[in-house]
């Protein structure tokens, strides 16, 4: 018992790259804007899909070629660490909980002269 808790965590931990579902950037900044890509690998058509990044839909979700998804991100409501889940037209899901962090963006402050 203990050998198979053991691989599945191995496997948990280190996965298999060609099958998990990975996202680019992992960082954004909260005002949005920011184009995120998916890789979904599937071996069967899902259908049309709706982004959530902290429950938000994302704007724009554009299938690039089978199994990768570019979809720009609206302004977010909060910083930290954040779920991205996608939801197919086949009722089926991808969850990546924490998956992306949102920082706050950069203020350009200056002295008045």
């Amino acid at each position: 018992m203990r050998r198979a808790i053991a691989a599945i965590l191995a496997l948990t931990v280190t996965g298999c790259p060609r099958s998990e579902p990975r996202l680019r950037p992992t960082t954004v900044s909260q005002h949005g804007g920011v184009e995120l890509q998916l890789a979904v690998p599937s071996k069967r058509e899902r259908g049309a899909a709706i982004v959530l990044v902290d429950g938000i839909p994302v704007q724009s979700v554009v299938f690039e070629s089978p199994g990768v998804i570019r979809a720009r991100l609206p302004s977010l409501p909060r910083t930290g660490y954040v779920d991205v889940e996608v939801l197919f037209a086949d009722d089926s899901t991808v969850h990546l909980p924490g998956a992306l962090e949102v920082v706050a963006p950069k203020l350009n402050v200056r002295a008045r002269d």
